[in-house]
């Protein structure tokens, strides 16, 4: 919808929406959500273990014997303290370095290496985090060059997002083919306007005649009939000037591209109108000038498209992203120092809006990472008071703690419903649908009463695509995947390299593309084909004639570590115990499959043919990654963490494992394992 029709329509609109406002949420302080667990049955430690470790550390546990560890870490002090245990180690900000980067970046840029790929600093160490928060991006520069990924890392390791919010917005702008052209201007304005209100805003500007903080047309003065349950606070006049918004130029101009981003002419014979980044210009924070680099905010002149820039205020005819970081920059810096919105006033200042908006949606999508579903429906806003409630309350904590991203996973893994068990698991919870509407809100309107709710179902979800892979990768003993996007030289053009086709496939963010969550026909094949035969995957993405590497996985060393006596049931359960968490054969409908599958009997021993147990086992690993209990999260498993594992592979013992694990906790707490190798931590 052009700007001028999306005026007429606000215009014709706004007598008839101004009689759908609902009667908004009150502004009472935030309370707990422990409200939430009534009538939840807690699935108990160890499922909690099972639950929290994929999302923390990227991988799914080791081995039953692993997860007993780390229950007896939360037996001793707590969930919360072993959470924070868990959050103080490499592992962590491994795993949530490259989510901040990957999942949070409003607007991916085509890959390049010495801003989006391998980080340029030699440590990692949250000073770069911290220095990006305490200057403004020009003049100030930091003494090393950095890329993007060294800033996600050093933001997970200050746990502070506020640097990164900032910094973000800078990948918004990308180069013109021509420079001349004003249609591709107004569209590269455009789109990373569009970018800019989905990641820092979770608003459009196109639906704010129909949905906004004041009235919606799915609102009612009737809590029993309202569909849209807004924060309760006037946002949209306080960055807009109007409740229904603004043309999008106005914002928009805040991405201009001309004038503002330091451009030079490409030669050749080509020639112009090729561009590329110029050889002057500022890079913001000293960062890599391959992230891009702009004119100073002296040197920026007027819009030659004639526009002048609105959000928050009227900023003129020379907009840039300068006065955008500015504006977000002021508005974190005071609700940092006020700890959060008022609560006697609907009326606040548009710089905090802008920065509260921002945690909001960053809350959001790290709500959406662990539990796969949003807390808003397509327009930006809750549709129930208990969507509203949780999105409100981890927005007001997350502002409290300085932004840290770590109390924000503490207080939504802790959530109640995350560690939910079976219907009937306790005495006083009976009912199957126990759970207020966060995850489906639509089913408040269901004729039968009963279903008005939410269930164990509704929790169920994929676990992230990074995740699984991390977990067959982990598991395995395989190399693991590409933390970057490499790309490789196709003649006159560039193309992903074949992992990166694999990555991009399976759901996985590469290069411009932002990765999703969710299983298709694509993503399940290109998943089989590369992970279906078992097969350390690596060995496919070699150069093209290259021998491949001698490596010793998972499977090897489970067939040379069997016993003479061992045989390949007991094989099976170590591999489902290494995968699955399920180290047991018991159902005799499976033995019978799995007979089938690998073409020979159970009692069959490891031994008698190493070759062939290997092969067999790569057969059954091929159908475990691809199984329900493998590829979905959120069911409460069996309680299995005192399982017999029949083969003890290198590596993997209970004393070995435990040494790991008191090694990587140890990095930020007393961690020590005990003359009965029980992991105990301070």
């Amino acid at each position: 919808m052009t700007s001028a029709r999306q005026g007429l329509l606000w215009v014709a609109m706004a007598g008839h929406l101004a009689s759908c406002a609902a009667a908004p949420p009150e502004l009472t302080p935030v309370g707990s959500l422990a409200a939430f667990a009534d009538g939840v049955c807690d699935a108990g430690h160890e499922a909690f273990v099972r639950r929290v470790v994929p999302f923390l550390w990227g991988r799914k546990p080791s081995s039953v014997r692993e997860v007993d560890l780390l229950v007896r870490v939360a037996e001793q002090s707590g969930r919360r303290a072993l959470l924070h245990a868990m959050m103080d180690t490499r592992m962590f900000t491994d795993r949530w370095q490259q989510r901040v980067f990957n999942h949070f970046i409003p607007l991916r840029p085509a890959a390049d290496d010495a801003c989006e790929g391998t980080p340029l600093l030699d440590e990692a160490s949250p000073a770069l985090a911290e220095f990006v928060r305490d200057h403004p991006p020009q003049p100030a520069a930091y003494p090393e060059t950095f890329n993007r990924q060294d800033l996600a890392r050093s933001v997970v390791l200050l746990d502070d997002m506020s640097p990164w919010f900032r910094a973000a917005l800078f990948s918004l702008f990308r180069l013109p083919n021509d420079a001349d052209n004003d249609a591709e201007e107004r569209a590269l304005r455009q789109e990373a306007l569009d970018a800019f209100e989905g990641a820092f805003l979770h608003r459009r500007i196109a639906c704010l005649g129909c949905h906004n903080s004041e009235y919606s047309v799915t609102g009612s003065a009737d809590p029993a009939l309202d569909r849209t349950w807004e924060l309760p606070w006037n946002f949209e006049t306080a960055l807009f000037g109007d409740k229904t918004g603004r043309p999008d130029r106005d914002v928009a101009a805040f991405f201009r591209v001309k004038g503002v981003m330091a451009m030079d002419p490409v030669e050749g014979e080509m020639g112009p109108p090729w561009w590329q980044i110029g050889k002057h210009g500022v890079a913001p924070w000293g960062m890599s000038g391959e992230c891009g680099k702009f004119e100073a905010p002296r040197d920026i002149g007027a819009d030659k498209l004639g526009y002048d820039g609105y959000l928050v205020r009227r900023t003129g005819a020379a907009t840039s992203g300068w006065d955008l970081e500015r504006l977000l920059a002021s508005g974190l810096e005071k609700l940092r120092q006020s700890g959060g919105l008022p609560t006697d006033t609907r009326t606040i200042d548009g710089e905090t809006g802008l920065a509260y908006l921002t945690c909001s949606r960053f809350v959001e999508r790290v709500w959406e990472e662990v539990t796969g579903r949003e807390l808003t429906v397509p327009h930006g806003f809750p549709r129930n008071r208990h969507q509203l409630e949780v999105l409100r309350t981890l927005t007001d904590r997350f502002v409290a703690s300085g932004y840290s991203l770590k109390t924000l996973l503490l207080e939504v893994l802790t959530f109640p419903y995350v560690n939910a068990s079976l219907p009937g698991a306790c005495a006083d919870q009976r009912a199957v649908y126990p759970f207020a509407p966060l995850f489906d809100p639509w089913v408040i309107d269901h004729e039968v009463v009963e279903l008005r709710k939410n269930g164990l179902g509704d929790v169920i979800q994929k676990y992230p695509p990074h995740v699984l892979l991390g977990s067959a990768a982990h598991a395995l003993m395989w190399p693991p995947p590409s933390a970057y996007s490499p790309i490789v030289e196709g003649g006159d053009m560039k193309e992903l390299s074949p992992e990166s086709q694999f990555l991009e496939a399976i759901g996985i963010p590469v290069d411009t593309i932002s990765g999703f969550r969710s299983s298709s026909l694509g993503e399940r094949l290109a998943w089989e084909e590369v992970l279906g035969a078992c097969v350390d995957p690596s060995t496919r993405w070699l150069a093209a004639g290259s021998p491949p590497e001698p490596r010793t996985d998972f499977i090897d060393a489970l067939v040379a570590a069997a016993r003479p006596a061992d045989t390949l049931e007991d094989a099976i359960v170590t591999l489902k115990d290494r995968l699955l968490n399920a180290p047991e054969l018991t159902d005799p409908v499976e033995r019978t499959l799995l007979e089938k599958l690998i073409e020979v009997s159970l009692a069959t021993p490891v031994g008698q043919n190493p070759a062939a147990s290997v092969a067999a086992l790569r057969r059954v690993c091929g159908v475990l990654l691809m199984s329900p209990e493998f590829l979905l999260a959120g069911a409460p498993p069996t309680p299995r963490r005192d399982a017999a594992v029949p083969i003890s592979v290198p590596g993997t013992t209970r004393a070995e494992l435990c040494s790991v694990l008191a090694e990587a906790l140890g990095g930020g707490h007393f961690a020590v394992c005990d003359s009965e190798d029980y992991l105990r931590v301070q």
